[in-house]
C-alpha cells in the first residue's frame, strides 16, 4: 500500500490527525518529492506538531531545492515557542547549503548556539564548512575548521575537499587529502587522489 493510499485510508478512518501517523505521511511526501502533499499534511492534518513533524518537512524542502521555505518554516517553528535539536538544525542548514543560503545559514548556526545552547556536532559543523566551501569562501571554512568545538573528522575535511575542487584551489586540495590520509590511514583512495593531484600540478593542469 502506497502512501497515498494509507493517507485515504486514515482520512476514511478519521485517523489523519493521529501524529504519529502524521509525521509518517509527511516523511514519506517530502522523500518522494511530493511536498505539495506533505506541506498539506503538515498545516492542515498535523494538530500538535512535534519535533519529528517540523524536521521531517524541513529537511524534505531541503532536499529538493526549496531552501528559502526551510529557512522559512524552521523561523516559524522557533516563532511557535519549539526548541530546536540537532536533527531539525542539520535539515535547515543542509538546506541552506543546497540552495547557497549563506547568510541564513551563518545566523541560525549562531542562533542555535548562542540562543538556544545547542552544543555543535560534527554534522552541524560539517554543513557550515560545505556551506561556506560552496559559496567560494574556502578561506572562511578552513578558519570555521580550526576554530570549532569539536575535532574535524572525515566528514569535515571531505566538505573542503569538495569545495576546493569545486573552485579549483589545489593548495586547500592538498591540506583537505593530507588531513584525510591523516585520520585515514588505510584508505587507498585518498593517497590516489592525492597522488593524481600532484600529477596534474607538475603538468600545468592545476
Amino acid at each position: 500500500m502506497g502512501g497515498k493510499q494509507i493517507h485515504g485510508f486514515a482520512v476514511r478512518r478519521e485517523l489523519n490527525h493521529e501524529l504519529s501517523l502524521c509525521n509518517a505521511l509527511i516523511d514519506t511526501y517530502s522523500k518522494c518529492g511530493s511536498l505539495n502533499y506533505a506541506n498539506r499534511v503538515f498545516e492542515y492534518e498535523c494538530i500538535n506538531k512535534d519535533a519529528i513533524s517540523w524536521s521531517s518537512i524541513i529537511s524534505g524542502c531541503g532536499l529538493h531545492g526549496q531552501g528559502q521555505t526551510a529557512v522559512i518554516l524552521f523561523d516559524k517553528m522557533l516563532q511557535n515557542g519549539m526548541k530546536p535539536d540537532t536533527t531539525v538544525v542539520v535539515g535547515v542548514l543542509s538546506a541552506c547549503c543546497r540552495s547557497g543560503l549563506t547568510n541564513d545559514g551563518m545566523r541560525i548556526y549562531d542562533s542555535v548556539v548562542n540562543d538556544y545552547n545547542i552544543k555543535p556536532t560534527v554534522e552541524m559543523c560539517a554543513c557550515m564548512v560545505d556551506l561556506f566551501g560552496r559559496s567560494g569562501q574556502l578561506d572562511q571554512a578552513l578558519n570555521f575548521i580550526k576554530s570549532m568545538p569539536v575535532e574535524p573528522g572525515p566528514s569535515i575535511w571531505g566538505a573542503l575537499l569538495s569545495a576546493s575542487e569545486l573552485h579549483g584551489n589545489s593548495e586547500m586540495q592538498d591540506l583537505a587529502y593530507k588531513s584525510l590520509i591523516k585520520m585515514e590511514p588505510d584508505n587507498s583512495s585518498n593517497y590516489i587522489s592525492l597522488s593524481n593531484l600532484y600529477a596534474a600540478s607538475k603538468s600545468g593542469m592545476l
